[in-house]
């Protein structure tokens, strides 16, 4: 999957913490004008965007941004499928192989270890 300014993203990890990348990606995004929303289940504002704590409360035309550790990536991402959701973004450090053949299996669109701070 290639980046598409004109799609609309939510950062699943999204952090206060602007050292973390959680953060970094999330103003990224925002930075360039895109339709984004931060998911974390312990914050209820990252950059002044109002934060919602899970993907249940999200429409399944996002793109998942993940910022998770593999292990949550996969669990996201099973719940998000049979939501709807078709598109996926798996930054570095947020995948495994056994997630990439679980998408590839189940026919989504993803990309996986492409840092989105080196895109748009």
């Amino acid at each position: 999957m290639d980046f598409d300014s004109s799609l609309k993203y939510a950062v699943i990890g999204a952090s206060k913490d602007t050292s973390k990348y959680g953060f970094k990606i999330l103003k990224h995004l925002f930075d360039l004008g895109i339709n984004v929303v931060p998911v974390n289940p312990s914050a209820d504002f990252i950059l002044d965007l109002p934060v919602v704590k899970s993907v249940d409360s999200l429409g399944s035309d996002r793109v998942l941004v993940f910022l998770v550790p593999p292990s949550v990536s996969f669990k996201i991402v099973k719940h998000a499928i049979n939501l709807g959701f078709k598109k996926f973004w798996f930054q570095p450090g947020s995948f495994d192989d056994s997630l990439l053949v679980f998408c590839s299996e189940k026919g989504v669109d993803f990309s996986a270890g492409v840092c989105l701070l080196h895109l748009g």
